[in-house]
Parts: structure tokens; C-alpha cells; sequence
């Protein structure tokens, strides 16, 4: 006999299905959202702060926990000051905002590598005393190597992967550019070592959609149709995802009934046993400034992919649990050190781009 659970989940499958059919127009908005944000970088500015807005642009296209965008940027005539924005915190998912300060450090990077395309030198450091990254910059004699044209490229590509090894040479150059300040990458490729981690993020799925105030907490950052995206201009975009578009009201009310951790882990297993191999980026510290160093390595990594027509996506499940987080470090054999993030690489399709505030929002004035 089909118990009242097993009824509305059918129920609101048969409204996913029937209720909202995601209209031609809606699709080409979004797209042409994105084209107004992703556009290439531009070099003929008439003045210094035209271009540090430029830098500061591109800096907001780096990956952020939920894209929640917690940033804020203070121009000065040679730095910018990166703080965090409190008020786009996730406290379910990052209780202790490690996640955060991973996003600055992301931005940071971008900055970086903007301010070089511009024959800038760009240092950044975390600064305690502002809690928050500064990025200070000088003039060099010429351009030097940057990642600059993967910025509005790179993208997390959550979709399975073609489930083939990357070259030799692929995969040191990925390695290289995940390995600085202080942050080494650990990588996994073996059966042995992707079904290991595979069970750590089946395990983290399941805690963390026990748990209701992350489930509110993800679903309140899910925008299930383009024009919620478009209205927010942050969070989970459907459509990044290829999830089918529907009414944001209804996706609320469903939401627990269409998610579970079993769904989501069984959704990783194929994409994780897709892919070429996982990285995780590991730490001797585990304080506000080796959050931001990893953030910075991510992004170093995720754009030099992004240069090799490589995809990756996060599976942080492991470390957002605090309980696994042990359990993962012996695993691994680094119990004395710290996993700021994993992500999984390999060859597949690109997706469409998640959406930015717009950057006056995130400018202090």
C-alpha cells in the first residue's frame, strides 16, 4: 500500500512535470544575463579607477560556497582590500565560515591575475588586524603569465564526466598551479582511493540532509527558474546544474520531498566515479589565513583546468561534516594536517555560468 510520504512525492513529481514548462524566452534571458556578466576582460580604460572596477569584476566571477558572493571591496590608490560580507554567511553548511574566507581567497586570486594582464605585480596577504585579504600592487616592466582569459571561462561543471584519464602533462601542470602559499595538493586517482572518498561523500550526504536546518539553508539558496536567478543574481542556478526549471514557490514547497542524502549521493557517485581523479588541497593550519591561501589555490587550479579545457566541481561533503573530518585525515594519512577542499577533474561538457551581483553592489563607497 503506497504510505502518505510515497504519495506526495508523486504527487509533486506529477506538478515538476505538468505544473511549469520552462519557456524559450526565459532561457535566452538568462543567457543573455550571463553575456552582460562573463564578457572578456577590458584593456583600453580611461582611468585608474575604470580599471580597478574592471579588476574588481573579474575578481567576483570566482567560486563562492552557495555562489553566495560573501565579499566586499574597498579600492585604494595601490591595493584592494577584500572583507568579507557577514551578512552572506551560511552557517548551516559553514558554521565556522571557513568557507568564507576560501571565497576571498578565490576572489583575491582572480585580482591577481586581472591586475597582471595590466602589467601589474599583486601581492596578497590575510590581514588579521582588518579581518581581510589585501591585495597590494606595483608596476612591472612587462606582462607576465596569467590565467587572465580562463577568469570569464571557468565555471564548477557538476555534470558526469567523460570518465577518462588526463594526460601526464595535464595533470602536472594542474598540480603546479595548486601548489603555494603554504598549500599542498593531494591527489587521488586509483579505484581504491576514488571509491574511499566516494563513501566519505556518500556519508556526508546523508548528515547533512538529516539535518533540517541545512536542507532550509540549501533551499533557501536554490533558485529553481531563470528569472529567481536573474532577480538575485546569486545562488544555486537550476539551469548551471541542468536541473529541470520550475516555479520557485513550488520548489520550496517540494524541496525536501525531491532531495534526500541517498538521492544526492547516489547523484555524486555517477559523477565522482566519472571523473578523472579528485584533488584535495591540504594545509598545515586550519585558521583564517590558510582558508584564504587554499581559496587561493583552488582558483589557481580551477583556472589552469579552465586553460585545458578541463572540468571540476567541489564534493566538500567530507570536510563540511565535522564528524568525518578525522575519519578522512587518517584515511588520507595526514592526520596532523587539514583538507580545505576536495574537488573531483576530468574531461566533459561545459554548463552554463552561475550569475554576480552587480559590481556596484559589492564596492564600499
Amino acid at each position: 500500500m503506497t504510505n502518505r510520504r510515497q504519495f506526495l512525492k508523486a504527487c509533486a513529481a506529477t506538478a515538476v512535470s505538468a505544473a511549469y514548462v520552462p519557456a524559450q524566452a526565459a532561457d535566452e534571458r538568462y543567457q543573455s544575463v550571463v553575456n552582460k556578466i562573463w564578457w572578456p576582460k577590458s584593456s583600453l580604460l580611461a582611468n585608474t579607477a575604470a580599471r580597478s572596477k574592471e579588476w574588481v569584476r573579474l575578481a567576483t566571477l570566482a567560486a563562492s560556497s552557495h555562489n553566495s558572493q560573501p565579499w566586499k571591496f574597498l579600492i585604494a590608490d595601490k591595493s584592494i582590500t577584500i572583507f568579507p560580507d557577514f551578512k552572506r554567511r551560511c552557517p548551516a553548511v559553514d558554521p565556522d565560515d571557513s568557507h568564507l574566507y576560501k571565497s576571498l581567497g578565490c576572489a583575491a586570486e582572480n585580482l591577481i591575475h586581472a591586475a597582471a594582464d595590466d602589467s601589474f605585480h599583486a601581492e596578497a596577504q590575510f590581514d588579521p588586524t582588518q579581518d581581510a585579504v589585501v591585495v597590494n600592487f606595483s608596476s612591472a616592466t612587462s606582462k607576465h603569465e596569467n590565467l587572465t582569459e580562463a577568469i570569464v571561462k571557468r565555471s564548477c561543471s557538476r555534470t558526469p564526466y567523460d570518465g577518462k584519464p588526463i594526460s601526464a602533462p595535464a595533470l602536472d601542470a594542474l598540480t603546479a598551479a595548486a601548489s603555494a602559499n603554504d598549500i599542498k595538493p593531494l591527489i587521488l586517482q586509483s579505484p581504491q582511493q576514488m571509491e574511499g572518498m566516494l563513501e566519505f561523500v556518500r556519508q556526508g550526504n546523508l548528515a547533512q540532509f538529516d539535518d533540517p536546518t541545512f536542507v532550509k539553508e540549501l533551499r533557501d539558496w536554490v533558485r529553481f527558474n531563470p528569472s529567481d536567478a536573474i532577480a538575485t543574481g546569486d545562488g544555486l542556478a537550476g539551469v548551471v546544474s541542468t536541473q529541470p526549471s520550475i516555479p520557485g514557490w513550488l520548489g520550496r514547497r517540494i524541496f525536501s520531498l525531491i532531495s534526500s542524502g541517498n538521492k544526492q549521493a547516489d547523484i555524486d557517485a555517477k559523477a565522482i566515479r566519472s571523473s578523472a581523479g579528485i584533488i584535495a588541497f591540504v594545509g598545515e593550519q586550519d585558521d583564517k589565513a590558510s582558508w584564504v591561501a587554499a581559496g587561493r589555490a583552488y582558483e589557481r587550479f580551477a583556472l589552469q583546468a579552465t586553460a585545458l579545457n578541463i572540468r571540476n566541481a567541489f564534493i566538500n561533503q567530507p570536510i563540511e561534516v565535522r564528524l568525518l573530518r578525522p575519519q578522512l585525515h587518517a584515511w588520507l594519512g595526514i592526520p596532523q594536517q587539514h583538507v580545505h577542499l576536495i574537488a573531483r577533474y576530468g574531461k566533459g561538457n561545459t554548463t552554463p555560468h552561475s550569475l554576480r551581483r552587480p559590481v556596484e553592489n559589492v564596492i564600499i563607497t
